[in-house]
Order: structure tokens, then C-alpha cells, then sequence
């Protein structure tokens, strides 16, 4: 056997083949992509949780719309302690309707030196010219009530 004709084998440095640099692109691209990805979900958690779900902003927003709304019916009571002198107790029901308003209010009255508690009902109505109505039920009782 003539070995002179033949070249030496070469040691072999790496058994894994050489990847091209196309995939380690795209690696760097993905990352790159995913990094910026994160940043905007985070960014719009905390936005969500700090200014939408902010309760200043909700109540903001809440009144700014009940001022502009066009239509609009709310219902409350009112008590006021008077300590010593008494108490009044109101139940209010409000609708409003394009400029129109109408008051449903039911109060009672108990008042120190009067003998008995004086319901009183009644109804204010406000135009859109800006008129009031007001209408007192018993309002007899009511001056019966203080003699």
C-alpha cells in the first residue's frame, strides 16, 4: 500500500456542524420581540389597575356623566339629627327629562315641644324655562300641628 499519494486526514475540531447565522437572527429577532411584548402587557396592567380602577377617576367620571346626561332618576334619604331640637327625615325620588325635573319628597318631621311627628308629601316640579311647581299634600296638618 502507497500512502504517499494520499493526503493526511484532517482532525476534525467540531462534531456538530456549523449553524447558519440566519437562525440566530431570527433567535435575536423573537427575544427581541418577546422583550417588548412583555413590556406592553405589563404596562397596560398597570395602567388598568392604577388610573382606570382609580376611585378619584370613578367618581370623576360618574358625576361629570350624571351632569351631562340627558335623562336621569336618582332616589335618597336625607336625615338630619337636630340633637336636642328634633329630627327631620327625608325620602327623595328625582327624575329629570331633557330640562325637566320632578321631585317626589316625603318628609317627617319631629320636632321637640310638638306633640306628635307631622308627615309631610309633597311634589316640586322645575320647566324647562326654569318655572317651579310645588305642591304640599297635607300642609293643613302641618299648620294643625304647630298650633
Amino acid at each position: 500500500m502507497d500512502q504517499g499519494n494520499q493526503p493526511a486526514p484532517q482532525p476534525q475540531y467540531n462534531s456538530v456542524p456549523m449553524q447558519p447565522k440566519k437562525k440566530k437572527t431570527g433567535l435575536i429577532i423573537g427575544i427581541v420581540l418577546g422583550v417588548i411584548a412583555l413590556i406592553a402587557i405589563i404596562s397596560a396592567v398597570l395602567v388598568y389597575f392604577l388610573w382606570w380602577q382609580n376611585p378619584e377617576k370613578m367618581v370623576t367620571d360618574a358625576v361629570s356623566n350624571a351632569i351631562m346626561a340627558k335623562k336621569m332618576t336618582a332616589d335618597g334619604k336625607v336625615v338630619i339629627d337636630m340633637r336636642d331640637q328634633g329630627k327631620i327625615e327625608l325620602n327623595v325620588k328625582t327624575a329629570t327629562d331633557s330640562g325637566k325635573s320632578k321631585a317626589n319628597i316625603d318628609a317627617k318631621l319631629d320636632v321637640k315641644g310638638v306633640e306628635k311627628n307631622i308627615p309631610l308629601k309633597g311634589d316640586v316640579v322645575l320647566d324647562s324655562d326654569g318655572t317651579i311647581y310645588v305642591k304640599i299634600n297635607n300642609f293643613k296638618d302641618l299648620l294643625c300641628g304647630f298650633s
